[in-house]
């Protein structure tokens, strides 16, 4: 009998705070019905918590913008423990950080259009609609709005005339943008009055509306409308990207310059901040051309469904590998990803939402690594080799031999190194063809097997005197366990040694979102020599030396302006920049040599 498969738990979090809109919560609702029926148990979160309970809508009122029978199976809770969901999805405009905090590390948080500033510390954002944010969402896209069908291609042409014009300002319009614009054009005759239908949202405010404009009552689809009219006047938010991608041209007044200045940012056409300017209107309506430049660019957008995204991506509850603690801001995210830098221990850790993993069959040593390096790691053996020579050298000085375990050991250069050097070899690595390599070609004792495995170390508990990690201790998913292991293999005073790449090298330095992005997808963490230091020491070790042996002098100026030095100005640059690149560890990779204590 299969085993059975447990539905993922999301809670989404809308903001029903009054003057925000119900645009928030509309949405939340229909995403919490996409998301269940994806296979989700979806709820919604009236969470009033940062505001007095008269400010914010409640349970009942938020059931009154969709009839009993669309909402009826959303269940909209009050409470909520953040530890019982999978999920946790904000869409409350802003978020302050002590209301997030509570939910970090507890369960996997989504900011959906977020503002506020929590905003670096979602573990995951998706920006929907554009914004000031200087904060790069992990994906964005109009795309992910409830987008109706298009009109078809024939029915789409503009025949010259606004003759059926749409006016929706909200769920509420508590700026009574609407009778201000009513009242201007009534004033100016721009356009005919019982040429305007007004929406009425389920929280809007008794206004006095002309008696020649219809008015259309809470509609519970209003996308699916929006391509039969021939102008719509609304806010920067959801309808106007709605109607732009049915074709259908928008008129922005907006309540603020915030409002405003996202309008310009997307190139919708504006005509004002609370009082709507008809000279500008006028000119709009005369000169179309403007108005169907930005039908032309939102009509184009691909759909891609919210709930169906946001069910493929892969959990990652954030939590320093390193030490353990949670409340971190992210410093750079891409679509599959997101990095934060731990302020407790230093450490960059990598949280992955994608579905590939690694396989570190034959490809990986020979393939990938040709495309990296130009030549396969068996090409490179000799290079290895030589690179081990000097470690063993370090090595050597706080342990002169005995019993050496190489972890991730490869097809064996290190363990060729270090016998040559005197120690006693010993190897482990989860490529089951390159340690039969080992034993067969190298005659050295190898497992195929991963530190990581409870079952790992090793057939004869013997204390090694050095254990070694050369480009492997990112890859690791449980620090804890393993420098914990390491420990426990080690005798009093024996060596640990390994290399890393260095997020506070000269290519960081100068663009750590260039370096993270350039991060291989199974490089779980980024180490610099600080965060080892603060780690090792935590794992009962003494960091004896750290080292960059290698420095790339042409790394520290572009690379353009390195070629255009003369040939002993480009010498004596790379005596200095390898000079204090080494003084000032500003490699791109590190070396750490550390002994156990006693």
């Amino acid at each position: 009998m299969s085993p059975r498969i447990q539905k993922k738990r999301i809670l989404i979090i809308p903001s029903i705070k009054k003057g925000n809109g119900s645009g928030h919560i509309r949405r939340s609702i229909k995403l919490a019905q996409r998301l269940s029926a994806c296979g989700a148990h979806a709820y919604i979160f009236a969470d009033s918590v940062t505001s007095r309970s008269h400010d914010c809508y409640t349970k009942e009122d938020i059931r009154q913008l969709f009839p009993a029978g669309s909402v009826r199976k959303i269940e909209i809770l009050t409470e909520a423990v953040p530890s019982e969901w999978d999920i946790c999805i904000f869409d409350t405009r802003e978020t302050s950080v002590p209301r997030l905090s509570n939910f970090l590390g507890r369960t996997f948080t989504v900011g959906i259009d977020e503002g506020g500033a929590a905003r670096e510390f979602f573990d995951y954002l998706i920006d929907v609609l554009p914004n000031l944010e200087k904060t790069e969402p992990n994906i964005g896209s109009p795309g992910f709005l409830n987008l109706p069908e298009q009109p078809p291609a024939e029915n789409s042409g503009f025949t010259g005339n606004f003759k059926n014009v749409l006016v929706s300002f909200g769920g509420e319009d508590g700026g009574g943008l609407t009778e201000r614009l009513l009242e201007m054009i009534d004033d100016t005759g721009i356009i005919r009055l019982d040429q305007i239908t007004v929406v009425k949202g389920p929280f809007f405010r008794n206004a006095d509306l002309p008696a020649e404009v219809k008015i259309l009552e809470a509609p519970e689809n209003l996308a699916a409308m929006l391509r039969n009219y021939d102008l719509v006047f609304t806010l920067f938010g959801l309808t106007c990207f709605e109607a732009l991608y049915s074709m259908t041209p928008v008129v922005l007044l907006n309540p603020s310059a915030y409002h405003r200045s996202l309008s310009v940012r997307a190139g919708i056409p504006e005509i004002g901040i609370n009082k709507p300017d008809a000279a500008k209107l006028d000119n709009l309506l005369q000169n179309t051309e403007r108005l169907f430049r930005a039908v032309d660019s939102y009509s184009k957008v691909s759909r891609m469904d919210l709930a169906d995204y946001i069910m493929n991506l892969k959990l990652s509850v954030r939590k320093c590998r390193g030490c353990g603690s949670v409340k971190h801001k992210i410093i750079y995210r891409d679509r599959d990803r997101s990095f934060f830098q731990c302020d407790a221990c230093g450490l960059v850790n990598q949280m992955y939402f994608g579905n590939k993993t690694p396989d570190y069959g034959s490809e990986y040593f020979f393939e990938d690594y040709k495309k990296q390096y130009g030549r396969t790691y068996l090409e490179d053996f000799e290079k290895i080799k030589t690179d081990g020579i000097r470690r063993c050298g370090v090595i050597r000085k706080y342990r002169r031999d005995g019993m050496l375990l190489d972890i991730g050991c490869g097809y064996g250069p290190f363990l060729a190194a270090a016998d040559e050097s005197g120690f006693k070899v010993r190897g482990i690595d989860v490529s089951l063809n390159a340690v039969d390599w080992i034993k067969n070609e190298l005659g050295y004792k190898a497992e195929a097997v991963s530190i990581e495995q409870p079952e790992a170390i090793i057939s004869e508990n013997a204390d090694f005197n050095a254990v070694t990690m050369w480009y492997v201790i990112e890859h690791m998913h449980d620090l804890p366990a393993v420098l914990s292991r390491i420990n426990n293999l080690l005798e009093p005073g024996g060596v640990f040694a390994f290399s890393t790449p260095n997020f506070r090298g000269i290519t960081a330095k100068k663009s750590a979102a260039g370096f993270l992005n350039k991060n291989p997808l199974d490089h779980y963490t980024v180490w610099s020599p600080g965060a080892a230091k603060r780690l090792l020491s935590g794992y009962g070790f003494r960091v004896k030396s750290i080292e960059c042996p290698v420095i790339h002098p042409e790394r520290f100026l572009r690379r353009d302006l390195y070629d255009l030095l003369p040939a002993p100005v480009r010498k004596a640059a790379d005596f200095i920049f390898s000079l204090s690149g080494r003084f000032f560890l500003l490699g791109d990779t590190f070396e750490v040599y550390a002994v156990k204590l006693k």
